[in-house]
């Protein structure tokens, strides 16, 4: 069984909200209506591409939205329908490794770096599934007091929850250090060094990596770091830990426990990613092995 996960547009959030502010925010992010109806669109022909495809080729196949997600058990391929954000939302709940088959329904508005196609490329990469590269992609383990989270494909990001300063004590592979007053604290695993951590002043460490990266907000001059394992205590009373993004979040307390490092389960990628990040590396930015 294939699932097929799919996101809303914005324009099914604009026509649902009751928030004058928020539409008129998702207005100016498409430059007007009729640019975010043409997003909408195009999305959901994607979206039927991938499923006239499916049906073509005789796959059995349901469809379910990301904010639906709650398992994938009994499925053989995860088809994600959108763009990063759907993948790594679909990829939290993959535990094990079945496959993921990322389609990027608006190519020339998101960059979809985990995303192996398009609509037009869906039905050959379906036919030639057995032979497509595949990369098995790390992720990270986290455990919260000794309870373990979603395992993460990007980062984590630990603030205050007003992002004012805040304290972390972080044991990594070489000393123990008290950090005080820095806004935000990023840990990226390899393959998400090239989003938001790259964005930060980051390097981009190769995906084969057992390397952890760690970089401060609010710290002048303050490199970033590398590490297999972290241990980190907060010292901070009012603080919040995002997985991925902001749809997992924790809050964390003073004297909160949390270890770190790329134990999380592999996931199992179709496409090149290794291939796909060298395309990223930009000029001058040092490769780290």
């Amino acid at each position: 069984m294939i699932t097929i996960v799919f996101k809303e547009s914005r324009y099914e959030l604009y026509l649902k909200s009751n928030d004058e502010g928020e539409r008129q925010a998702l207005l100016q992010e498409s430059d007007g209506l009729a640019n975010l109806l043409a997003k909408h669109e195009s999305h959901y022909r994607c979206l039927d591409a991938v499923i006239e495809a499916a049906e073509g080729l005789g796959l059995a196949h349901q469809e379910v939205t990301r904010s639906d997600i709650t398992t994938f058990n009994g499925s053989s391929l995860i088809i994600p329908v959108g763009g990063d954000g759907t993948f790594i939302d679909a990829s939290h709940y993959i535990l094990n490794r079945t496959p993921i088959l990322g389609v990027n329904s608006s190519p020339g508005v998101s960059a979809g770096f985990f995303c192996y196609t398009t609509a037009s490329g869906i039905t050959a990469a379906l036919r030639e599934m057995e032979t497509l590269p595949r990369t098995i992609l790390s992720r990270m383990h986290i455990a919260i007091d000794g309870k373990d989270t979603a395992p993460a494909i990007n980062d984590v990001i630990l603030r205050h929850i007003h992002l004012g300063s805040s304290w972390w004590n972080i044991k990594d592979d070489q000393e123990e250090t008290l950090f005080k007053y820095p806004y935000m604290l990023m840990v990226s695993t390899p393959g998400g060094s090239t989003g938001g951590m790259i964005n930060l002043g980051g390097d981009i460490v190769p995906i084969g990596s057992s390397l952890l990266q760690y970089r401060f907000v609010g710290l002048r001059n303050e490199p970033s770091r590398f590490s297999e394992h972290l241990d980190i205590a907060s010292r901070t009373n009012r603080g919040v830990m995002q997985i991925d993004g902001y749809h997992i979040r924790y809050d964390i307390h003073y004297g909160t426990k949390l270890e770190i490092d790329l134990t999380g389960p592999p996931l199992t990628v179709i496409g090149d990613l290794e291939e796909k990040q060298r395309q990223h590396v930009l000029s001058g930015k040092y490769l780290r092995t």
